[in-house]
């Protein structure tokens, strides 16, 4: 999973730790030490889930990950390719999926300009459900559907990577139940 600060990484790596999933987090507030340590628990599957900032998105190759989650989108765009990377290594399939809110509708059509493909999905009723376009009257364009989620070759684009959004606004009801469990 991706976030975009330090302090992201470590609340929502408690928050999962707090509920009995065992999650590992990297980011450069780490001393050598724990980071060794980290990537020693990572690189064994020791924990099925690593929170991280953007540091882990270029030159980590962590064996096996078959699924990316962006918490949120990165502030530097080009750092979304980077992330997606990690999955679909050595011609495996993975899929990224992306929580976004309506903040985040400029950036998403901004990646589709250059050239990534979104399926959007929206959770309604306990449900996902497909969705043509997001809310509030912006329309990225239709869903793209690519039946093929393994990486592209391609150094710079990565537009057969199958991309899913989680409901606008998902991403403050999380912040709002982790505030309520602390507090």
């Amino acid at each position: 999973m991706f976030v975009n600060t330090k302090k992201e990484a470590d609340s929502l790596t408690r928050l999962f730790i707090e509920h009995g999933i065992d999650t590992e987090t990297l980011h450069g507030d780490l001393s050598p030490r724990e980071r060794k340590q980290a990537m020693k628990k990572i690189n064994r599957a020791d924990v099925p889930f690593v929170v991280c900032t953007d540091l882990a998105a270029r030159g980590m190759d962590i064996e096996g990950v078959s699924h990316v989650v962006n918490v949120s989108i990165p502030h530097e765009l080009e750092y979304f390719q980077h992330r997606a990377g990690r999955t679909a290594r050595a011609d495996l399939s993975g899929e990224v999926y992306t929580i976004v809110d309506k903040e985040d509708y400029p950036a998403l059509h901004k990646l589709q300009q250059q050239r990534f493909f979104f399926h959007y999905v929206d959770l309604k009723h306990g449900e996902w459900k497909e969705i043509e376009q997001l809310g509030s009257g912006y329309a990225p364009g239709k869903v793209r559907t690519k039946s093929s989620s393994s990486k592209s070759s391609s150094p710079t684009r990565t537009p057969n990577k199958k991309q899913k959004n989680i409901k606008p606004g998902y991403k403050k009801k999380m912040k709002e139940e982790a505030r309520r469990r602390r507090g």
